[in-house]
């Protein structure tokens, strides 16, 4: 399985995650109190993109910290979002390890004075933060060349990851690609068929866990539009978990905080 470095520096996923880990900050701040509001202002206007580059820059190392963790949660066959949750300290510890040597080295006294200002209240800040993330990927089956065994592998790192959400779909031929190419498309469609609904079945069940462990929670949504039956909202929130509201929660483009009361397999229920 890939380590949490390897998985955050692979380049056509860290954009993403990086805009995701904005999106988090964002909602956090939001609801914290002036001080905090006013220190994330002064560190914001540094530059533009200052934050942004500070995310892409620090996620490598707080990966590395956080991979003992990680391996932890693997190792025990445990939901490695479940156990960093229930680990929030300690990895709010490992990560803030990372901070304070940053701003120590740091010789930009405005950053210097920010991070001062919120250093006190840090790791609860971060602690609080932890419950909000989640883990999503993209899986593929039946690519050219691919074994039962592989199909087996991918089930097996599911089973170990638990992601919150994922994309599945089979392979098919892309006429530009080097695949279509130079590979031959050697799995038959029955059996892509088949590997495709046992990856579905599975990650079915392990959004249902996800979403049943956000029941009870407080949460911001961004108001999407009516949903696919029109007697409720869809949103979705900053972890891109699909939430239903009642129609008058707010209209398309709407940020709201509403409390999670069920669950589906599908989505959040407000």
């Amino acid at each position: 399985m890939p380590s949490l470095v390897d998985a955050l520096n692979d380049s056509s996923k860290k954009p993403a995650i990086v805009e995701d880990c904005l999106a988090l900050i964002e909602s956090e701040v939001k609801n914290k109190n002036f001080i905090i509001k006013g220190g994330y202002k002064t560190v914001s206007g540094i530059k533009p993109g200052f934050i942004r580059n500070v995310v892409s820059d620090l996620l490598p190392e707080f990966a590395k910290a956080l991979e003992p963790m990680h391996q932890e949660a693997v190792a025990g066959g445990k939901d490695v979002v479940a156990h960093f949750s229930g680990n929030a300290g300690k990895a709010a510890d490992a990560m803030l390890s990372i901070t304070d040597k940053k701003a120590e080295r740091s010789t930009n006294g405005v950053v210097k004075k920010a991070y001062g200002s919120l250093r006190g209240t840090a790791k609860s800040n971060v602690e609080a933060a932890i419950p909000g993330l989640a883990l999503s990927t993209d899986l593929m089956v039946g690519f050219c060349g691919e074994t039962e065994a592989d199909h087996q592998d991918t089930l097996s790192l599911m089973r170990e990851v638990q992601f919150d959400s994922a994309f599945m779909f089979r392979y098919s031929d892309r006429g530009i690609t080097y695949a279509a190419r130079k590979l031959s498309d050697d799995v038959d469609h029955e059996t892509k068929g088949r590997r495709l609904q046992e990856v579905i079945d599975l990650q079915e069940l392990h959004t249902r866990a996800s979403h049943q462990r956000k029941v009870g929670a407080r949460e911001r949504v961004l108001i999407s539009g009516l949903s696919r039956r029109n007697d409720r909202m869809l949103g979705r929130t900053s972890s891109f978990h699909s939430v239903l509201l009642p129609l008058d929660a707010g209209r398309p483009g709407d940020t709201v905080e509403v409390e999670i009361t069920a669950s589906t397999g599908h989505s959040l229920i407000a």
